[in-house]
């Protein structure tokens, strides 16, 4: 039985509520139930994430760093981290900070210590890659896999036309070709590159890593295809709103970012029965600041099922991320008319005015909103083609399997 160390930046659980998140717990749990690998997960999660892990009721072997036990182990953290995410030119990109980083490779070299030697080694999420130098060191004959959530550059690419003034553009253009040349220095060292969409892998061919060591698999998503649209278009019982809604975790700048540009762009060129729902964890103040009868803040919810069957539309009017976005999956796949940009659709590969409606600028958003309201037969047409889209082209159980053949083979 081949021994496999896996080492993620975030713990898997099976509520979690990010997108890779998902993807990582799917991996796990297969793995443990395949019982084709002798199997052991690095990894860290926060305090207030501890009553969710389950990996000892999977009986999985696990090592955890977990963050912020006390207060004053808080206050160290961010001590320490803020050196790190408070200075520009931080040397990984302020993505993997002080803190953390300490704490994840003395995780790491204490298990090396104890004379474990694993064949295979799979790296999860960018900020554990940058630490590729450090693994190579402590298991030189190991082969690694490095799973790519994102290819995060990419992201860091967006930030740049999100500057305000010249310092900001200096430092983003900065931090964008930092990120760069030390995620792709991280991939050259890897024997196998996992990415979830053919965008990725093409932009990482692109930045001339070998085709032949990347591997397109595909995300985890919820299939909602059991859903029932009741075509309401409101999800409150009795109300008079026609719901546009807007899902993801909205802690994360590129949610946050994304639901204020439509709340200042979109949503004043609409009429007043139109309104915004925002679903989902930890949305931030400033904008709960702006709920009110057109804008509805709605936090963590535990079944997104009544929103997908009730809402008008998804507007999905991303202005930072990179990979596939789940929610646009997850949306179309309940048969909700979808609305995004390019952002939005990269990797997915669906057609506009086909299975969802390409929108970029605020007023192309609004116009195909009231288009829609117009032409409900048409918008239930491109919505269900959308949906069975989904189902035909998105099997993540199909690319394990492909996935795991591989790893065998390593």
């Amino acid at each position: 039985m081949k021994k496999l160390l896996f080492i993620s930046y975030f713990a898997p659980y099976d509520r979690v509520d990010h997108a890779g998140g998902k993807v990582h717990n799917f991996y796990i749990k297969k793995l443990q139930k395949e019982k084709e690998y002798d199997l052991t997960l690095l990894t860290m999660c926060y305090q207030r994430e501890c009553e969710r892990l389950d990996l000892e009721e999977y009986g999985i072997k696990h090592r955890l760093v977990v963050l912020d036990k006390s207060p004053v182990q808080k206050y160290v953290r961010m001590f320490f981290s803020g050196f790190s995410y408070f200075n520009p030119f931080d040397k990984y990109g302020k993505v993997l900070l002080n803190y953390e980083r300490y704490r994840i490779k003395k995780m790491i070299a204490r298990y090396a210590a104890e004379g474990e030697r694993p064949e295979l080694i799979i790296l999860q999420w960018t900020q554990i890659l940058l630490l590729m130098p450090f693994v190579k060191k402590l298991y030189p004959d190991a082969k690694i896999v490095a799973i790519e959530e994102d290819v995060l550059f990419l992201n860091f690419y967006r930030r740049i036309g999100l500057a305000k003034n010249l310092w900001q553009k200096y430092i983003a253009t900065y931090q964008y070709y930092n990120l760069r040349k030390r995620e792709l220095a991280a991939l050259h060292g890897a024997q196998q590159i996992v990415v979830n969409n053919f965008k990725d892998a093409a932009l990482l061919v692109e930045n001339g890593i070998d085709g032949k060591d990347i591997f397109t698999s595909s995300v985890y998503f919820e299939n909602y295809g059991f859903v029932k649209r009741t075509g309401a278009g409101c999800c409150e019982e009795g109300g008079t709103y026609r719901d546009i809604l807007f899902y993801g975790a909205m802690h994360r700048d590129e949610n946050h970012i994304s639901a204020m540009w439509f709340i200042e762009h979109v949503l004043p060129l609409l009429p007043e029965r139109f309104r915004l729902v925002v679903v989902g964890a930890r949305p931030r103040k400033e904008l709960l600041s702006l709920a009110g009868d057109r804008v509805r803040v709605m936090g963590f919810v535990e079944d997104i099922t009544g929103y997908f069957a009730s809402c008008f539309c998804l507007a999905a009017s991303l202005r930072l991320g990179a990979g596939i976005k789940v929610k646009v999956l997850e949306a179309m796949s309940a048969g909700v008319p979808v609305l995004t940009n390019d952002i939005g659709i990269e990797g997915i590969g669906c057609r506009n005015g086909r299975e969802y409606w390409h929108c970029q600028r605020a007023e192309e958003y609004a116009d195909r909103i009231l288009w829609m309201e117009g032409h409900t037969c048409e918008a239930a047409k491109i919505a269900e083609n959308g949906r069975k889209y989904i189902e035909e082209n998105f099997d993540l159980e199909k690319k394990y399997g492909e996935l795991v053949r591989v790893w065998d083979k390593m």
